[in-house]
C-alpha cells in the first residue's frame, strides 16, 4: 500500500506543473495577442528601433555563451577527475554559491573592473560589448561547471574505467570515453545559459548597454539589447499606447531565445550522432 505522505506529494507534484505549464501558456499568448494588437496599430517605426537591440542581444549571448562553454567545461573536468575529498567538496560549494549570485552583484563586479583599468591602471576601458560579455559568461558560467560535474558522475563506472583498463591516459579516457557520453547533460546546461544570458539587464545594464547606441560596432563600445530596451519603455512610458512597443520587445526575446536553444539542440544531436558512428 502506497504511504499517504507520497500519494499527496505526487498529486501536489503533478498540480504544481499544471498550474506552472498553464501559467506560461497563457502568459505567452498575452504576449502574442498584445503585440499583434500593436503591430496593427502601424507602429511599424519600432522596427528600426528594435533591430539594432535585437543584434545587439545576439551578439552578447553568443560571445558570453561562447566565452563561458569551454571554460566551464575544463573547470567541471577539473574538479570532478582532479580533486576529491575537502577540495572537491569546497568547489562546489563555491559554484552553488556563484550559480546562486544575483545578477546585479556580478554586474557591480564588472563595473569595478571597468574602474579599476579606467581609474587605477589607465587603459582607457569603457562600459562596452566586450566587459558586458564577459561579466554575462561570469554569470552563466556556474551553470555550465554544474551540468558537466553531473554529466560526468552519470558516466557508469564499467565504462569509465573500459579505456583505462586497456592502457589509455587519463586525459584520452576524458575525451574519447566520458565526454562523448556526457553531451545532452552538458548542452543542457548551456541551454541554461543561453536563457539566462539572454534575459539579464542587471548585468549589461551596469557593464556595457545604452539607449540608441546602434549596432554593435566594436567589442569596445556600448550596445543595445532588448532586455534594456523593455525596461526602460516599462519604466518611462506615459501612455498605455507606449507599451506596444515592449509586447513586441518580449515576444522577439523569446523568439530569439527559442531560435538559439534549438541551435543548441540542432548541434547536439550533431555530436551524440557523431559519436554514435
Amino acid at each position: 500500500m502506497t504511504n499517504p505522505f507520497f500519494r499527496l506529494l505526487r498529486v501536489y507534484t503533478r498540480g504544481s506543473v499544471i498550474v506552472l505549464f498553464t501559467g506560461i501558456v497563457f502568459f505567452v499568448i498575452f504576449l502574442l495577442i498584445r503585440a499583434t494588437k500593436a503591430i496593427s496599430m502601424e507602429n511599424l517605426s519600432i522596427a528600426g528601433e528594435i533591430f539594432p537591440a535585437i543584434t545587439g542581444t545576439l551578439t552578447v549571448t553568443v560571445l558570453s555563451v561562447g566565452l563561458a562553454t569551454p571554460i566551464g567545461v575544463l573547470i567541471g573536468i577539473y574538479i570532478y577527475e582532479y580533486t576529491g575529498g575537502k577540495i572537491r567538496e569546497f568547489f562546489f560549494f563555491i559554484f552553488k554559491v556563484l550559480g546562486g549570485m544575483p545578477s546585479i552583484v556580478v554586474g557591480i563586479f564588472g563595473f569595478l573592473v571597468i574602474l579599476f583599468f579606467f581609474k587605477i591602471i589607465p587603459l582607457g576601458l569603457r562600459p562596452g560589448l566586450i566587459v558586458s560579455a564577459f561579466s554575462l559568461a561570469l554569470l552563466v558560467l556556474p551553470y555550465i561547471v554544474h551540468a558537466t560535474i553531473l554529466a560526468l558522475h552519470a558516466v557508469p563506472l564499467k565504462e569509465r574505467l573500459s579505456a583505462l583498463s586497456l592502457g589509455a591516459q587519463k586525459y584520452q579516457n576524458i575525451f574519447y570515453i566520458l565526454l562523448p557520453r556526457s553531451v545532452k547533460p552538458i548542452f543542457s546546461g548551456i541551454i541554461l545559459a543561453i536563457g539566462r544570458a539572454v534575459e539579464d539587464t542587471a548585468v549589461i545594464m551596469l557593464t556595457g548597454v545604452a539607449a540608441m547606441a546602434g549596432h554593435p560596432s566594436s567589442l569596445f563600445r556600448p550596445f543595445e539589447a532588448l532586455p534594456f530596451f523593455i525596461y526602460i519603455r516599462s519604466s518611462e512610458y506615459r501612455h498605455p499606447d507606449e507599451l506596444s512597443y515592449v509586447y513586441i520587445a518580449s515576444v522577439i526575446i523569446i523568439v530569439i531565445c527559442s531560435v538559439l536553444i534549438i541551435i543548441s539542440t540542432y548541434f547536439q544531436n550533431k555530436l551524440l550522432d557523431k559519436f554514435k558512428s
